[in-house]
């Protein structure tokens, strides 16, 4: 009798890990490649895969060949974003089947557009601004000390200017 219900529970156990193995789905893969806009392979971008709230994002960076790769990826829905430096970010919702994995993410990089801004003053407008700060070169704070200009690219001063100073 006691052989009996050792053997009844020992069945049990195994039938119940079996049932919790079958309706556990199996893990994947979240896998693919970085590139630019000419195709060249971007080493070294941080590609983060963002799950439910629930759960902490991952990150990983690209190898040599531009490819990435998560492993033990639960099935569900999944945000993968990329950035590095001189690109903008790009990113893509993945879908993550049951018992499989998504096709290979390509992502393409696009350079950050970068902008400058040039002010431009006329050459005697420019040359007033360094006039003033020359009138205010002294030795011993009495004597004017016109002779030297601490700036190598000095604007040309005018007629006007030159009498002015003089």
């Amino acid at each position: 009798m006691r052989f009996q219900m050792r053997a009844v529970a020992f069945l049990w156990l195994i039938s119940i890990s079996v049932l919790a193995t079958a309706q556990t789905p199996a893990a994947g893969a979240v896998e693919g490649t970085v590139t630019d806009g000419a195709g060249a392979a971007v080493a070294g971008a941080i590609v983060t895969l963002e799950s439910p709230p629930s759960a902490a994002p991952r990150t990983a960076v690209t190898d040599q060949s531009g490819e990435f790769h998560f492993s033990d990826v639960a099935p569900g829905k999944y945000k993968v974003t990329v950035a590095a430096n001189g690109f903008s970010a790009w990113s893509a919702d993945v879908t993550e089947p049951p018992g499989g994995s998504p096709a290979p993410l390509a992502a393409k990089l696009q350079v950050t557009p970068v902008s400058s801004v040039v002010d431009v003053l006329p050459p005697h407008v420019l040359a007033a601004e360094q006039l003033k700060a020359e009138e205010k070169q002294r030795v011993l704070a009495v004597i004017p000390h016109y002779l030297v200009t601490y700036d190598p690219n000095a604007a040309p001063l005018s007629a006007g200017q030159k009498f002015q100073l003089g």
